[in-house]
């Protein structure tokens, strides 16, 4: 009975478990929505855009080390890719306020989606420094629009960990029947 019992434990382990696992990220309409909110925003107070450009970007990210008597120690790097956007405005006067938008886009093939796994305010700059606050400050139009952008999606992503999980319960619900044969 004993055996019954964990044959069933490991096969209802096996059923729970799968390779993805569900991540908190922004979906482009929600990051075009609080964009044009931030432009909606600034027209109200006279600024039109004036200038816009996107860059691909990459960081070098350190994904291990490497240890050799005749080299010494190294890093293993990877390309970290990221898009950036710059946006400016610019009033009747010639007053100009920017913000720059930093995100990592992803593409997920289990929900067939595109979506922003991290968007940041990197940046927000105005040519007079008492417009500074009003539009950039803490408590700004930017700020509160851009800084704070809501994770309003929810997508399938690769995860090692349940893969590991899923991988030993099928090893061990294979092995286990001819382990209590014998």
């Amino acid at each position: 009975m004993k055996k019954i019992m964990l044959l069933f434990m490991v096969f209802v382990g096996i059923g729970f478990t799968g390779c993805t696992t569900k991540v908190l990220v922004t979906s482009v309409e929600k990051y075009d929505e609080c964009i044009n909110e931030a432009k909606a925003d600034l027209q109200k107070h006279g600024y039109e855009l004036s200038g816009m450009a996107t860059e691909t970007k990459n960081e070098p990210l350190v994904v291990g080390a490497y240890y050799s008597s005749k080299m010494g120690s190294s890093s293993i790097l990877s390309n970290d890719f990221y898009d950036q956007e710059v946006y400016s405005f610019s009033n009747s006067n010639g007053d100009e306020v920017e913000f720059t938008m930093k995100y990592r886009g992803r593409y997920s093939k289990y929900t067939d989606t595109v979506c922003l796994v991290t968007v940041d305010l990197i940046g927000c700059k105005t040519s007079k420094v008492e417009d500074y606050d009003k539009f950039c400050g803490e408590n700004s139009i930017i700020k509160q629009k851009l800084g704070n952008m809501e994770q309003d999606m929810k997508v399938s992503a690769y995860s090692p960990g349940k893969t590991s999980l899923l991988t030993t319960s099928i090893l061990l619900a294979t092995v286990l029947p001819f382990i209590f044969l014998l």
